[in-house]
This record gives C-alpha cells, sequence and structure tokens, in this order.
C-alpha cells in the first residue's frame, strides 16, 4: 500500500519538489549534487571573486518532523485530501515511553518523526524541507539531510570571514582553490591500502578472484564521482593510475606482460581513458538541467 500512495504521491509533487534535493530524488545522486553546486562556485571562483559555503546538517532530521506541520504543508501543496488523512493515520496512532533501571514512564503520542526505512519515509521528509530554498538568493543543494548553501562574500556583517584549507563534501576532499590533488592522495592512498590487505591475506591469484575484489574494494576510491573530481594534474593521474597497474600485475600469467597488454587482456581501460568518456556523459546533461539515472554509491570512507 506504501508504494501504491508512494507513486501517487511522487505525481502529484512532481511539479511542487524543487530541484536542489539530490538524494532523495531518482536519478540523481552524489554527481549530480556536486557537478550543480559546484559549477556554479567555480565560476564565482574563475571570476576571481571571494566564494564562501556553508554545511548544513539537520540533527536527528527524520525524527523531528512534525506530523501537523507535515500534514499543513501537503495539504498546501494541493495533495488530494483522502491521501492526505491517510499520511495523517499512517503517521498517528502511536505510542511511546521511556524505561530507565525498570521504571516506566507513562505513555506519550508520538507526534513527531517519519520512518526512515520506511518506503514514504523519504517522500515525505523531502516534502517538509522543500521550501528551504524559498527566498534564498544564494546556490542551495540539498543531499538528504546535508544542505551547502554557496555566494559570492568575503565579509559577515563586519566582520572577515577565514578561510579553510580543505573540506569534505560528501566523501571528495576540496582544497581552498579547488584543486583536487588531496582527493587524488587520499584516494591513492587508501586504494593502496587495500590493495595491500588484499596483497597479505589472500593467497590466490586467479584472474576472476582479484578483478573481482578490484572492483568490489578498490574501484570505488578510484572511480566514486571521479567524473567530478578527475585529476588536473599528471602527477595525480599517475598516482591513481599506479593502484590498477600493481593490481593488474599480481594476477597470475599476466606477470610478464606489458601494463597495456595487461589492461587489453582484461578488458579495462587505463583510468585517464575512463574518465575522460565518462566525464561529459555526465556532466553535459546535468548542467542542462536534465535528470539522468546514474548509480549512486556511497562515498568509499562510509564502506569500509
Amino acid at each position: 500500500m506504501e508504494q501504491v500512495l508512494l507513486e501517487i504521491i511522487t505525481k502529484q509533487m512532481k511539479q511542487v519538489i524543487g530541484k536542489s534535493q539530490h538524494r532523495l530524488t531518482k536519478g540523481k545522486p552524489c554527481l549530480t549534487n556536486l557537478i550543480t553546486f559546484y559549477n556554479k562556485i567555480t565560476f564565482s571562483v574563475d571570476m576571481g571573486r571571494a566564494v564562501d559555503t556553508v554545511y548544513l546538517d539537520f540533527s536527528k532530521a527524520f525524527d523531528t518532523v512534525s506530523h501537523s506541520f507535515l500534514l499543513d504543508k501537503l495539504a498546501r501543496c494541493r495533495l488530494d485530501g483522502w491521501y492526505v488523512r491517510w499520511v495523517g493515520n499512517w503517521l498517528t496512532g502511536h505510542l511511546q515511553r521511556v524505561v530507565i533501571n525498570g521504571f516506566y514512564s507513562g505513555w506519550q503520542p508520538v507526534t513527531c518523526g517519519v520512518t526512515q526505512g520506511s518506503i514514504l519515509g523519504p517522500m515525505l521528509f523531502n516534502i517538509f524541507i522543500n521550501d528551504l530554498d524559498d527566498g534564498i538568493e544564494s546556490t542551495l543543494t540539498k543531499f538528504a539531510d546535508d544542505t551547502k548553501l554557496g555566494g559570492e562574500a568575503d565579509m559577515l556583517g563586519s566582520v572577515w570571514l577565514g578561510s579553510s584549507l580543505a573540506e569534505r563534501d560528501l566523501g571528495v576532499l576540496e582544497d581552498n582553490k579547488l584543486n583536487m590533488s588531496q582527493q587524488c592522495a587520499t584516494a591513492a592512498t587508501k586504494a593502496s591500502w587495500i590493495l595491500g590487505c588484499i596483497r597479505r591475506g589472500i593467497t590466490s591469484r586467479d584472474r576472476d578472484v582479484i578483478i573481482l575484489l578490484y572492483s568490489a574494494l578498490i574501484g570505488l576510491y578510484l572511480e566514486y564521482c571521479v567524473q567530478f573530481w578527475s585529476p588536473q594534474f599528471k602527477k595525480d593521474a599517475d598516482r591513481l593510475e599506479r593502484v590498477q597497474r600493481r593490481t593488474t600485475k599480481m594476477i597470475k600469467g599476466l606477470e610478464n606482460l606489458s601494463y597495456a597488454e595487461r589492461l587489453k587482456e582484461l578488458g579495462l581501460f587505463f583510468l585517464g581513458e575512463e574518465k575522460a568518456q565518462g566525464g561529459p556523459h555526465h556532466s553535459i546533461p546535468v548542467l542542462k538541467g536534465v535528470t539522468v539515472c546514474f548509480p549512486c554509491p556511497r562515498p568509499p570512507a562510509t564502506l569500509l
């Protein structure tokens, strides 16, 4: 029933939901969030202007959604009254209490929160924070409950704003000049560490085993949102390529082949070639405002 209702609400809310939400919108993963936001930021930086970004994270976001406010927003969005009442019945009628050292509090009605693991929960939360963009003239994008706001500014009132040397945004490390060398170094270091664990812990050098482990564990670091942070300098590209070179050399029967021959035998490409092919394919539709269904892997740091 939730799935049926989700499809109906999604259809009716299609013209209401803003374009700034990425995680809770089909076909808009981490990559589209980064490309959309930093396309505008990069333009300002290239013009020599000071740019500041504010990173916001709602504390216990899904748990603090007021049921009454949510239902009011659904009604104001002109969702059919029958569906508003159905959502109200689905949210209300629950009780909770606290137990500490065998002592029980009285039962209290649950007046806020949407279930994160439910089918409807993400959509309802998306509708709840949809008007966050109202009145905002700066660049704003959302990724579930993580929001970032960017604009041209160097002072807050009469106070000069300090500069951060580097920040991590959705798993991608970038410095204050939007240079991606630190991200390349971090990705290569973590991928090399995983490769070392595989070398020491896995005795098999069979082609299928090594390629499977490479794709599942190492490739995450080398390919996650790489269309956004693709190396700008040859030294960074070589550092990433070195990881794949060492991996292919581990495979039994390919030790005496050149790197190019090993890649051809395995059906792989130089990492630079993959990025050159994938970059425009992912970036151009996003910059034109076209929604395309891209795969949405999590940042590698959250997986291992």
